[in-house]
């Protein structure tokens, strides 16, 4: 927190920021696919929650001006390694997100074609979109990748705004982005991969936790948010005012990106809870009319006609529908855990990481529990749901890196240097091994016309919350 003039400054430049790239994409389905009076309600609100914070905003650049130089250099490599531009391959998901894409930038809003009333998570889809449609639905490589990188910079600005080294904030970026757990390990032991060169992380059949690099490469829509979100929660729980609805309007701008993401993101509200209480947290009436007027319309739009989707224990569903895969075990269980997220635990038990406590105990705690439970044939609540206390472990390896001393610091050392190889694997097969090209993909590229596969993102219902089509 900044004072001056007998004003605190709760909130920084790049904290605002944060909060506005993840809303754009709200304000843009409230402006252009939901019923008017229910948009506007919810511009009306969104926007006034955004003007308290702006009114506690100190408008000064935090950071080091060459150390944002550094986070540009570096952050514009990692998006650009991700793929699609300067020959570097799309893996392939990206068939899914081109083909979003396209039909967002070739037809009118709210999104009614033969298949249906588009009904997905478009977070990080609408404003590339958009701007996609002022060039004809052209160039959404090049506009996908100057999105996602401006949400890459934000999340590494918020990371390193306390750090004063280069060498220091060049650590800890690069250690998020090379941190993974011991999947190479893993795959010694089962001797089980997927289908795909140098991918790894699937060695356990029935789960997989993915690095951070994997994560930006393969979902980009899941990873921004979560890490972003993580950052601004951090950033709160140091601080001396929370904006009343704040927390309300996070949790359901990171919906609309990414609903497991968002799941994945609550246990770590539970620390600002307990700093700031209960009414000022949650049960304000800012939080109660955001929760309603935005929150309300965005859940009936994501579970409008869903389908049938596999969820339950992990026990009553043991196996992925990948061919030969391992299934679930109490004795691979405990592995997974143990080659996963065992070195970063024991690099918070024998370090010094700068990161609070809470977070550090939540992020291990939920990494434990999230496999217990399945949704969807790849268990893709494991995979989302991670994400942010899979970003609390690199930054506390990053962290620890940076604070330890000697020779205590081989342990974030050697933690890291046992993972690099699947991060590595990542960077290498995009620029040597495959030869994909995405950018004209459709939805039937993506699904074959397969029913069961469309259900995922059209619904042939009418969507309550949607206006009409023209």
């Amino acid at each position: 927190m900044i004072k001056q003039k007998n004003v605190s400054y709760d909130y920084t430049i790049c904290d605002f920021l944060s909060l506005v790239y993840l809303g754009l994409p709200v304000f843009i389905f409230f402006a252009c696919f939901a019923k008017v009076w229910i948009g506007f309600s919810a511009i009306i609100i969104l926007s006034y929650i955004l003007y308290k914070i702006i009114k506690r905003t100190q408008w000064k650049l935090d950071g080091n001006i060459k150390l944002l130089f550094l986070v540009f250099a570096i952050s514009s490599i990692w998006v650009l390694l991700s793929g699609g531009l300067f020959g570097v391959s799309q893996n392939y998901d990206w068939v899914k997100h081109n083909a979003i894409l396209n039909v967002l930038s070739h037809n009118s809003w709210p999104v009614n074609t033969e298949n249906g009333n588009m009904r997905y998570y478009l977070g990080w889809y609408l404003t590339p979109a958009l701007v996609m449609k002022l060039f004809n639905g052209n160039g959404g490589i090049l506009i996908s990748f100057i999105w996602s990188l401006i949400g890459v910079v934000l999340f590494f600005w918020g990371v390193i705004s306390n750090i004063k080294s280069k060498l220091n904030a060049s650590i800890v970026i690069l250690t998020f982005i090379f941190f993974s757990g011991a999947d190479n390990v893993g795959y010694l032991i089962t001797k089980f991969q997927v289908d795909l060169p140098l991918h790894f992380e699937w060695w356990a059949g029935w789960i997989e936790y993915a690095s951070n690099t994997t994560s930006l490469f393969w979902v980009q829509q899941h990873a921004i948010p979560g890490w972003i979100g993580i950052t601004i929660l951090l950033k709160r729980l140091d601080s001396n005012n929370l904006q009343g609805g704040l927390l309300a309007m996070l949790l359901i701008f990171i919906a609309f990106w990414s609903p497991f993401v968002a799941v994945g993101l609550l246990p770590f509200v539970l620390p600002i809870l307990s700093r700031f209480g209960l009414y000022k947290s949650i049960v304000n009436i800012e939080n109660i009319i955001v929760s309603v007027v935005v929150g309300l319309p965005i859940v009936l739009y994501l579970l409008s006609n869903t389908g049938e989707i596999i969820s339950g224990p992990i026990w009553s569903n043991r196996c992925t529908i990948i061919q030969n895969a391992p299934c679930f075990t109490i004795s691979s269980f405990f592995l997974f855990l143990a080659l996963e997220i065992g070195g970063a635990v024991l690099v918070m038990l024998t370090c010094k990481t700068n990161i609070p406590k809470s977070f550090l105990i939540i992020s291990v705690v939920s990494l434990c529990l999230i496999p217990l439970y399945k949704v969807g044939p790849l268990n893709d609540f494991a995979m989302r749901a991670s994400i942010p206390g899979i970003a609390v472990l690199a930054l506390a390896c990053g962290k620890a890196l940076v604070y330890t001393n000697w020779p205590k610091k081989l342990i974030p050392l050697l933690v890291v240097l046992i993972g690099i190889g699947i991060p590595l694997g990542e960077m290498y097969r995009g620029i040597f091994i495959l030869k994909t090209d995405f950018e004209k993909a459709t939805i039937k590229d993506l699904t074959g016309g397969n029913e069961i596969f469309l259900q995922q993102y059209f619904t042939e219902k009418s969507i309550w919350v949607l206006r009409d089509s023209k």
